[in-house]
C-alpha cells in the first residue's frame, strides 16, 4: 500500500500521514492506531481492554479517510472500523512526552522563604477541589506547604494526608513515635542529634510527601529547619559541574539493619527528571552504608560528596519557623532536608509520624520532641513525593506534641522525588558502623 492517497490521507507501507489542523503532515504507524482506536478503552474504568498481542495480523488500513474533523480507518482483514477524532491524535504528532498536569518545574527556595509558603486551611481543603488543586500545585513546585486549622486528633492527619494519595508505611510501621529508648534501634530513638538529612534512603523508593503536624505547643522556642535541596544541588551544579556530575551519576549504598529488618538500597545523592533538571536528593549519614565503590573512584567521590554536604549547612539555604498548634507542614521527601539537636532527658514530648510519600526538601527542628509509631491506629501511611517535614524528628518544642505523616506517589505526583536528608553529627558515628553485617 506505498504511496496510496485515500481522500487526503497518505497511506504508506507501516502506516498513514495525515495533515492535522494545527500541527500540519503528521505520519502515525498502523499498529499505534489501531492499538489505541478509542474502542480500545472501557468506557467505565478507561483501561485497556483490546489486546495488542492477540492480534493475528499486522494492522493495514483498508480504506482511510477525513470525515467530519474525524480520521476513520477500516481495517482489511478484520470486521472493525476506527473513529478518531482528529483533536485527540494532535497531541501524539510530534512524539513528544504526554502532558502530565504534575510535571510542574520545581521553583527553589532559600531561608527567606517562609512568608511566602502557600497556606491553606483545612477544611478549605476539604470543601473545594480549587483549593486542593492550589496546594498540591504548590507541593509539587515548592516541596512545601502549610495547612492550617487542623484539628488535634488522629483522624485528622489521616484525612487530609489521603487527599494526596493512599497512605502507606515505611519499615519503622504506620505512626513513629521518635523518643529515647532504653536499648534504641534507631538514632532517631536517641538523644544524639540529627541535622539535616532526607529520611529512609534504604528503601528502594522512598516516601514522597511527609506530613509534620503540631498537635500541641504549650511553651516557647521550637523550630522546623527546612532545606530545599535541588537550590542546593543547584548552586553546586553551577559552581563545580563535575562534583555536581558525579553526584548524578554514582549509586552509593545505604541500609537499615537492626533486628529484624535488613533493608539496602542504592541511591543516587542528586536524581534528575527527563528534563536533565534536579528532582530530588537523598542524602543521610547516619543510615550511609560503607561506600562499597573501587577506591579509585572515591578519590573524586569523597570531595564531590563532602562539598555537596557542606554547602547543606550553609545559612542563605536553611529555613527556621516555628510551627503552631494546629499547623501541619506538608513536603516532599527528596527536596527537603531535616535535622534536629539532640534531646534532653527530661525534655520529651509525645509525638507522632504517620508516613506519606513526595519530593525534596530539608527540615531540622531546635526543640527536643518525640514521635509515636502506632500501626493500630488509621490506615497504614507509606511512601509519596518528597517533603521538607522530616521524619526522624520533628520541631517541637517540650510540652508540644506532633504527628508525621507519609503518603504514596499517588493521585498527582509521578515523578520520582527523593530528598530528605538527615546528618550526623556525633564524632562516634564511625563507631556505630562497626557493628557485623550479614
Amino acid at each position: 500500500m506505498d504511496g496510496v492517497r485515500l481522500e487526503a490521507v497518505d497511506v504508506e507501507e507501516n502506516g498513514l500521514t495525515i495533515t492535522l489542523p494545527k500541527a500540519g503532515p503528521a505520519y502515525f504507524n498502523a499498529w499505534w492506531l489501531r492499538d489505541n482506536c478509542p474502542t480500545s478503552f472501557d468506557p467505565e474504568t478507561r483501561e485497556r481492554s483490546f489486546d495488542v498481542f492477540h492480534h493475528e495480523t499486522t494492522p493495514c488500513p483498508a480504506d482511510a479517510r477525513i470525515d467530519d474533523g474525524a480520521l476513520v480507518i477500516r481495517w482489511a482483514g478484520e470486521n472493525h472500523v476506527s473513529h478518531f477524532p482528529l483533536s485527540l491524535l494532535e497531541p501524539y504528532a510530534s512524539g513528544a512526552r504526554r502532558a502530565d498536569p504534575a510535571d510542574l518545574p520545581r521553583k527553589p527556595w532559600f531561608a527567606d522563604h517562609y512568608p511566602k509558603i502557600t497556606r491553606v486551611s483545612r477544611q478549605a481543603l476539604l470543601d473545594d477541589a480549587a483549593e486542593r488543586r492550589h496546594w498540591m500545585e504548590a507541593i509539587l513546585i515548592e516541596g512545601i506547604a502549610i495547612v492550617t486549622d487542623m484539628p488535634d486528633t488522629d483522624e485528622a492527619l489521616t484525612r487530609t494526608a489521603g487527599l494526596l494519595g493512599t497512605i502507606r508505611p515505611s519499615f519503622f510501621g504506620s505512626y513513629f513515635d521518635v523518643r529515647t529508648h532504653i536499648k534504641p534501634t534507631n538514632l532517631a530513638y536517641t538523644s544524639k542529634a540529627l541535622e539535616l538529612h532526607t529520611d529512609v534512603p534504604a528503601e528502594e523508593l522512598a516516601p514522597g510527601i511527609q506530613y509534620l503536624h503540631c498537635r500541641r505547643n504549650s511553651v516557647e522556642g521550637g523550630r522546623n529547619l527546612f532545606l530545599d535541596g535541588t537550590a542546593v544541588a543547584n548552586d553546586l551544579r553551577a559552581a563545580d559541574p563535575e562534583a555536581f556530575r558525579i553526584l548524578t551519576e554514582t549509586e552509593v549504598p545505604f541500609y537499615r539493619e537492626h533486628d529484624d529488618i535488613d533493608m539496602r538500597a542504592r541511591q543516587r545523592v542528586i536524581e534528575l527528571d527527563h528534563n536533565g533538571e534536579v528532582s530530588g536528593v537523598t542524602i543521610s549519614q547516619h543510615m550511609a552504608d560503607i561506600f562499597d565503590l573501587p577506591q579509585r573512584i572515591l578519590d573524586g567521590y569523597y570531595p564531590a560528596f563532602v562539598k555537596f554536604g557542606r554547602m547543606l549547612q550553609e545559612d542563605k539555604y536553611v529555613m527556621r519557623f516555628t510551627l503552631a498548634a494546629g499547623e501541619a507542614s506538608p513536603s516532599t521527601i527528596t527536596g527537603s532536608c531535616m535535622a534536629a539537636p539532640p534531646i534532653p532527658p527530661a525534655a520529651e514530648s509525645d509525638t507522632c509520624a504517620a508516613p506519606i510519600p513526595t519530593g525534596a526538601s530539608c527540615a531540622a527542628s531546635t526543640a527536643p520532641w518525640s514521635r509515636r509509631a502506632d500501626s493500630s491506629e488509621g490506615p497504614r501511611p507509606g511512601r509519596h513525593a518528597a517533603s521538607a517535614a522530616g521524619r526522624s524528628r520533628s520541631s517541637v518544642p517540650a510540652g508540644g506534641a506532633v504527628r508525621l505523616a507519609r503518603v504514596g506517589r499517588q493521585p498527582f505526583q509521578r515523578r520520582r522525588l527523593r530528598g530528605w536528608a538527615a546528618v550526623l553529627d556525633e564524632p562516634e558515628m564511625a563507631a556505630l558502623r562497626g557493628h557485623s553485617r550479614k
